[in-house]
């Protein structure tokens, strides 16, 4: 007998009916697909949230930027920070910025430095990694792939924003007044290219997905776990 309900709202319905009900919910229940996104979503701001709150505690100790007037605003600083992290290669006047030479005024770019801290690549790791997890462990199922790939649904937020992020984030070193150094005039810019490649797919997609497999590992463990229970006695 199947245990699939032949009833709703006082009405018999057929085994068609009540199989289409089943694949339905299938989709639409045990796949968080709008929760998957917001879950992106809101993992890129707290990144973003983060490296902002962290550029503008450091602006207060020590400027990596010298006498340059004005600065960059502290979140393009931020999605540097984060998109670097990411993948992304910074480019300054179209080069990037590790072929790029102009002698012994080149400027310090703080959030370049930034980048190749541990300590802040964990960070922005660990926040995509926890977003895969939590959207993993929010899907209905026994699938231990279809759980997985479940996390998969954070990296559409990343492969729209991330270019984005990249565009709006693109600044020009101040000219004139009593600066002389070699780069002004330039523009610092974040490579669209490895911001859609980079930081927008491949590397969020490789971490959630590691996310996905933590929580299928975890519940395995949890299972195992489970105290057998014996059978009632007659």
């Amino acid at each position: 007998m199947s245990p699939t309900p032949k009833y709703r709202h006082g009405g018999a319905i057929s085994a068609e009916e009540a199989t289409e009900t089943s694949a339905s919910d299938s989709l639409s229940d045990r796949v968080p697909v709008v929760g998957g996104l917001l879950a992106g979503v809101v993992s890129l701001l707290a990144s973003l949230l983060i490296a902002g709150l962290t550029m503008g505690t450091l602006r207060r100790v020590a400027s990596g930027w010298g006498t340059v007037e004005p600065m960059p605003a502290v979140w393009t600083e931020a999605v540097w920070l984060v998109l670097v992290n990411l993948g992304a290669e910074p480019h300054v006047g179209g080069v990037p910025v590790t072929e790029y030479s102009s002698g012994s005024g080149t400027v310090q770019f703080q959030a370049i430095s930034l980048s190749a801290e541990p300590v802040y690549t964990v960070v922005v790791f660990g926040i995509v990694v926890g977003a895969g997890y939590a959207v993993a462990e929010c899907v209905r199922t026994d699938s231990r792939v279809v759980r997985a790939a479940g996390s998969l649904l954070i990296v559409p937020a990343y492969l729209v924003l991330a270019p984005v992020l990249s565009l709006v984030s693109t600044w020009r070193l101040p000219t004139g007044g009593e600066q002389t150094l070699p780069e002004s005039g330039q523009t610092v810019s974040i490579s669209l290219v490895d911001a859609t490649v980079y930081a927008g797919l491949l590397v969020p997609a490789t971490l959630a997905l590691f996310g996905g497999c933590l929580s299928v590992g975890c519940r395995v463990l949890r299972e195992h776990r489970q105290p057998v229970r014996s059978p009632p006695h007659d």
